[in-house]
């Protein structure tokens, strides 16, 4: 048999397997459906060629290349299962009316505990009212692009005010601890937050790269 050589994995349904492992629902599919499509193509004209049924396949899934190299190249263009349960959770309490005013009864606790811990110094009430006033806005700009019913929802807009509610989190963190025990005791808080903040803001960044991040939202090629 001449061509590509005999790759290691035997079958389309063995390489599809380990090329969309991880990769979330959506983008499975579409990734399937596509491949099926060129494979169903290439074993076509390797039959045309000459090749038994046999061989024209395995020429064809030779063709595709590594499958775990390909998985690579996949996740970074597609969401993964967990970047796609994120965003849905994201997009889910952004869109609860319930849940944004929890969210400003909880912003408007925190800011007050603030006030009492740092009472001698007046500069913390300015810091804390807007603070307040900028979470409470950012969630609110989530709120009703999540909820928009003219359009399609802007999935990395919504990432983005949450990630900016997490920034005033952090720095609200920083300043209560730092009024509590101290700055290091801050920062240390502050990490603390960042554990969400930073994969929210890989999250953001890829869907600006991603196709297909989800039905209700346009591929972004």
């Amino acid at each position: 048999m001449n061509g590509a050589e005999t790759p290691s994995v035997q079958s389309l349904a063995e390489w599809l397997e380990i090329a969309t492992a991880k990769l979330s629902s959506p983008a499975q599919e579409r990734i399937r459906t596509e491949i099926e499509a060129h494979f169903t193509e290439s074993v076509e004209c390797h039959q045309v060629a000459g090749f038994s049924d046999v061989e024209a396949r395995l020429e064809a899934v030779a063709e595709l290349g590594d499958p775990r190299i390909a998985a690579k190249r996949f996740r970074k263009r597609h969401l993964t299962e967990k970047e796609e349960k994120r965003l849905r959770q994201i997009s889910k309490y952004s869109r609860g009316l319930v849940w944004l005013l929890l969210s400003c009864v909880g912003d408007a606790f925190m800011c007050s505990r603030l006030f009492q811990f740092l009472k001698p110094d007046h500069s913390p009430y300015l810091f804390s009212t807007i603070a307040f006033c900028l979470m409470v806005l950012l969630q609110m700009i989530g709120f009703f692009v999540a909820r928009c019913k003219n359009s399609k929802a802007d999935n990395r807009l919504i990432v983005l005010m949450q990630i900016l509610v997490d920034v005033c989190f952090t720095l609200f963190f920083v300043a209560w601890g730092a009024g509590v025990a101290g700055w290091a005791f801050g920062v240390v808080m502050a990490i603390g937050q960042a554990r969400s903040l930073i994969p929210d803001l890989l999250l953001w960044h890829k869907l600006g790269h991603v196709d297909g991040v989800l039905p209700e939202t346009p591929s972004r090629a």
